[in-house]
């Protein structure tokens, strides 16, 4: 198997949309990363172990990874293999002219990191070229003039994004930017203070050429998308779509154990180029078409097909990221429960209807009572002694008449709201024998005289619960909701689902001017944290009100107020004390102050908050 198998690595992106930058985490050296050693490592927590401090920095030698990161003559930034290795490996051109950000945990003196939760922006690179130096290193390298160390001040690190791997993340260009107009205000304002005369003019050199910078790797990075199997979003059709249908493919084939997979199609056999639907119009992939049976039936395989054909992955991949579709994938094969967890309005739900068929599909909304089977099942009654069963139970027997028929597509079971009661209070049945792999083994007694599915006369009073069927789960976090416990999570593969506010437009087909996009974006950026992002809901309220727009009598600018107000701000909760609430409304009084002189009704929610918390009121709303 392994020989026919794409390595897991070779598929790894780099998850990074044209334009905006990458940032990544550095020590908090002491010298200001001027190739200089930090004076009393043994003191200074710079974020490393401390044995290597003392074995390392206080003998001498110079082996600190960062030491160099800003040094006058030539700063490098090395790299551990374990991080960057994902990026690099096979391809040493891909950082090539994007923008990288170096961000470090809150220091000061006399003892180094003492704020971890305090990230702030030390630097950045327009990088010129990666080397692999050693085999436990590379060594990323600068442009002469492409280089920048900030002065001394604490510049809060913007909100990033998982790019598709550890150790660096992405970061949104419109956030670059504000980084660079924050010192550049400072500078003005002569309240910074420089580490050196020639980083004011370095500095100076990189604010002024930034934009461009970021076009020229904007355009590099389309490029290479277009040219390799890189993007966070490929099509249908295209070369690099092509080659992920292929993988998934022979992936499905091979975990759903076929006997002999093949080899890996080459890029030699490309479909012909297709339009593609844009997020809004794509409903889901076409199970009817990606099943059909062939005009000579087959025999039946021996093991049940894989949840995500090529088709249905190449849509997850499509309107979720590639990194979804993988992770859904491996889990799918490996446990009998997957769990998507997300935000309300992340498109949880969304994701798992279209999977399978609509008569394959089953959505068992879970109730805050359940508390045993009965809830899940049925239960026998205690006059006929029939057994009364629920949805799912018919849903299972049909799928356990298809099983036996030979028929191996797949069933899918979504609980909703999975834990809004504890899982393993009603779930016992499922979960004692998900994991068996013989039938027999996987029979689920129901009790009385049974059911008449039919009405002919044939009592059931036992179901399958045939492999073919799968069983998503979606869930929330916050405090309606009750914990998973260890037992659930160790038979489970939990998915976390993430949306952009761009993204949420796109799929409800909602298209607004820039200027408003930012400012859904950085809202988005205070309150994802929480919970309480911009999401599809929201989009869809935003994209009705915009439709009636004229007949409100109402700009896009004033809708957009109204939905902000009333969809998103209103599920803010702050606590009077609460370091991390004040903080949250801190951050929120700087979203107001680039933003709020057109959102009337924001900003005076906004205000209630603070004059609330000053009167020792918490904010708690409807």
């Amino acid at each position: 198997m392994g020989a026919s198998l794409v390595k897991m690595e070779d598929v790894m992106r780099l998850d990074l949309a044209p334009g905006n930058a990458l940032a990544c985490k550095v020590n908090g050296h002491r010298q200001s990363w001027d190739g200089t050693i930090c004076r009393g490592p043994e003191e200074w927590d710079c974020g490393t172990k401390s044995d290597f401090r003392i074995d390392k920095c206080a003998a001498g030698i110079p082996k600190c990874f960062h030491l160099n990161l800003f040094h006058p003559a030539a700063p490098v930034f090395v790299a551990d293999m374990n991080g960057m290795d994902w990026v690099l490996s096979g391809a040493e051109e891909r950082l090539n002219d994007q923008i990288l950000l170096f961000w470090t945990s809150g220091t000061s003196e006399p003892f180094g990191t003492r704020h971890p939760e305090r990230r702030v922006v030390v630097g950045a690179y327009r990088v010129q070229r990666s080397i692999h130096d050693s085999m436990y290193s590379w060594s990323i390298q600068p442009y002469r003039d492409g280089w920048t160390r900030f002065p001394v001040m604490d510049i809060e690190c913007p909100v990033t994004t998982f790019a598709g791997g550890r150790y660096v993340r992405s970061m949104d260009r419109r956030h670059v930017e504000r980084v660079f107009e924050t010192v550049a205000r400072a500078v003005e304002t002569g309240e910074v203070k420089w580490h050196d005369p020639g980083d004011a003019a370095r500095f100076a050199h990189f604010h002024k050429s930034l934009d461009a910078w970021l076009e020229h790797a904007a355009a590099q990075r389309r490029k290479r998308m277009t040219t390799s199997r890189e993007g966070s979003r490929f099509t249908v059709g295209d070369a690099q779509g092509g080659l992920e249908t292929a993988f998934a493919g022979q992936w499905a084939n091979v975990m759903a154990g076929a006997r002999s997979p093949g080899p890996v199609p080459t890029p030699t056999a490309v479909p012909t180029p297709t339009a593609v639907p844009t997020p809004a119009e794509v409903g889901g992939p076409p199970p009817a078409t990606a099943r059909a049976p062939a005009s000579t039936p087959a025999p039946a395989p021996a093991k049940p097909l894989p949840l995500l054909d090529a088709s249905a992955r190449e849509w997850v991949a499509h309107t979720y990221g590639p990194g979804v579709a993988r992770a859904l994938a491996i889990a799918t094969v490996t446990k009998p429960i997957v769990i998507l967890r997300g935000a309300t309005g992340v498109g949880k739900s969304h994701l798992a209807r279209h999977l399978v068929p609509a008569e394959r599909f089953l959505l068992v909304p879970v109730g805050a009572t359940w508390r045993g089977r009965e809830d899940l099942l049925g239960y026998v009654n205690p006059v006929s002694g029939a057994f009364e069963p629920t949805e799912l139970t018919r849903f299972l027997h049909r799928a356990a008449e298809a099983w036996e028929e030979g028929d191996r597509s797949p069933w899918l079971v979504v609980f909703d709201e999975f834990n809004l009661s504890q899982p393993e209070h009603w779930l016992t049945d499922v979960l004692s024998l998900g994991q068996a792999q013989e039938d027999a083994q996987r029979r689920i007694h129901l009790g009385g005289a049974g059911f008449d599915p039919e009405g002919g006369g044939r009592p059931v009073k036992d179901v399958l619960l045939t492999r073919a069927v799968h069983i998503v789960a979606t869930i929330n976090n916050d405090h309606t909701v009750m914990p998973l416990s260890p037992r659930v999570l160790d038979r489970a593969a939990v998915i976390e689902l993430e949306l952009t506010p761009k993204d949420a437009l796109q799929r409800v087909g909602c298209s607004v001017s820039d200027s408003l996009l930012v400012t859904i974006m950085d809202l988005d950026d205070e309150l994802r944290g929480r919970g309480l992002g911009f999401s599809v809901r929201t989009a869809s309220s935003l994209g009705a009100a915009l439709a009636h727009a004229t007949a409100l009598d109402v700009d896009e600018v004033g809708l957009l107020d109204h939905v902000l107000a009333h969809e998103m701000l209103s599920k803010v909760r702050l606590h009077v004390g609460d370091p991390g609430d004040q903080a949250l409304l801190a951050r929120l009084a700087a979203w107001q102050e680039r933003h709020g002189a057109e959102l009337p009704l924001c900003s005076a929610l906004l205000e209630t908050w603070d004059e609330c918390l000053e009167r020792g009121q918490d904010v708690v709303q409807a």
